[in-house]
């Protein structure tokens, strides 16, 4: 059985006022836009704060761990953020502007490789890190660490179904 993930899409806004991307607004409109854009924030923090309380104290079985994957969308390429973690509080404290910063800016750089989908990790030292990039013409780039989990959990599969195998035999 899989362990439980809850997905949050959140709309070009919302990744502005994160500081997931960067953009150029105008001082004028962005005073003006910098209002509503704090209140949609406001409501996102609580959105999140309730989703992941309710979460982690209902989800079955409570001993496995708890992916949240806060996804964006775009035309450009898919972000995700993912927060493994049984504390609320830790997926809060991972979408603070200052911990986002270091994804935009990644994000500037990697954007050069023509990505289809760009994933990043909070890790244990509560920093965001880059996880791998799918291309557009469906290559990955990724850490030693991403492929050493993905070629572990096909190792599990493999053993599963030889087991299984061996049983109906």
């Amino acid at each position: 059985m899989p362990d439980p993930e809850t997905i949050i899409k959140i709309t070009k806004i919302l990744a502005i006022a994160l500081g997931i991307i960067k953009t150029k607004i105008p001082e004028k409109i962005g005073e003006k836009i910098g209002e509503a854009i704090g209140e949609d924030l406001a409501q996102f923090y609580k959105l999140v704060s309730k989703l992941t309380i309710e979460t982690i104290k209902k989800v079955k079985p409570s001993n496995r761990p708890k992916s949240f994957v806060i996804s964006y969308p775009n035309t450009e390429c898919n972000i995700e953020l993912v927060i493994t973690t049984h504390k609320a509080d830790r997926v809060l404290n991972s979408l603070t502007k200052e911990k986002l910063q270091t994804i935009a800016d990644k994000i500037e750089l990697l954007i050069n490789l023509e990505p289809e989908k760009i994933q990043f990790v909070y890790n244990d030292d509560d920093c965001w890190e880059f996880n791998y990039l799918l291309s557009k013409n469906g290559s990955v780039i990724g850490t030693i660490k991403s492929f050493n989990k993905r070629n572990q959990l096909y190792n599990e599969i493999l053993e599963k179904q030889n087991n299984e195998e061996k049983e109906n035999s």
